[in-house]
């Protein structure tokens, strides 16, 4: 999906919480929803917040995930799969995507089924990628970070190799790292990452402007860093007199925003 010329994933997995851009909204509002529990995710199907075979297919997979993060246990397990294909029951991908990963996790272990269960609703999303690459994108946000707030490499790469040689934009999902120098340093040395979306460690642009300044001298020529949080058509000629930077990304900006070089 292309917003502001950037192209973003309709779903991905970030610290636990699975990320959707909420249908109902577009074209009018870009908005990024949280899923925390698998009735989240249900009712994100139910509601049509996603929409298309594919992604309610990947929503159902990691709502499965987030029942398992809920609770380890393989009643709750069966009833949460049953309760995904019942919230449309006319959604093919919804019910490939549930037998596939219920499948997958059949005589698994409680040690072992997250990391499995994980990994598979991830290949299931890899697998919307490659689609995406065939049908032409450019560019894909990608977000990987682990259970210690810090970027997974490994992920990363896996995602960034199946994506090639569509560009690569780190989500601002690096706002949340425990250290985002160390972070952003391991984007410059990381091969295929052409961009990152920041509002330095805060959720809105102007609340940590301190920290956003560091950031820009500091990486300045050697990351591309595109200022996003909070902007919007009316606050983005303030927001721009304090960072004079080129490149903004705003989710509710309308219109044709001129910025002087």
């Amino acid at each position: 999906m292309k917003i502001k010329g950037k192209e973003y994933r309709t779903i991905w997995f970030d610290n636990n919480v699975v990320k959707i851009i909420d249908q109902t909204k577009l074209p009018h509002q870009f908005i990024i929803k949280d899923l925390k529990t698998v009735e989240d995710s249900i009712n994100a199907i139910k509601t049509m917040e996603v929409r298309g075979a594919p992604l309610i297919g990947a929503t159902a997979a990691y709502g499965l995930v987030l029942s398992i993060i809920e609770k380890n246990d393989l009643s709750f397990l069966k009833k949460s799969s049953e309760d995904l294909i019942s919230s449309r029951p006319t959604a093919i991908n919804l019910k490939w995507a549930v037998d596939r990963m219920m499948k997958k996790l059949s005589g698994v272990n409680e040690k072992d089924i997250l990391k499995i269960a994980l990994d598979e609703a991830k290949t299931i999303v890899e697998e919307d990628i490659s689609f995406c690459k065939k049908q032409g994108v450019k560019e894909v946000v990608l977000g990987c970070l682990d259970n210690r707030k810090m970027i997974d490499l490994v992920s990363l790469n896996r995602l960034m190799k199946i994506s090639y040689p569509m560009k690569t934009t780190f989500h601002k999902a690096i706002d949340q790292t425990h250290n985002i120098f160390v972070e952003m340093e391991k984007l410059v040395k990381c091969k295929g990452v052409s961009s990152v979306l920041t509002s330095g460690e805060s959720a809105f642009v102007l609340d940590n402007k301190i920290m956003l300044l560091k950031i820009l001298k500091h990486f300045k020529g050697r990351l591309n860093i595109i200022i996003a949080g909070g902007i919007t058509e009316k606050n983005f000629d303030n927001i721009h007199q304090v960072f004079n930077w080129n490149e903004y990304h705003g989710r509710k900006i309308v219109g044709s925003l001129n910025i002087a070089k």
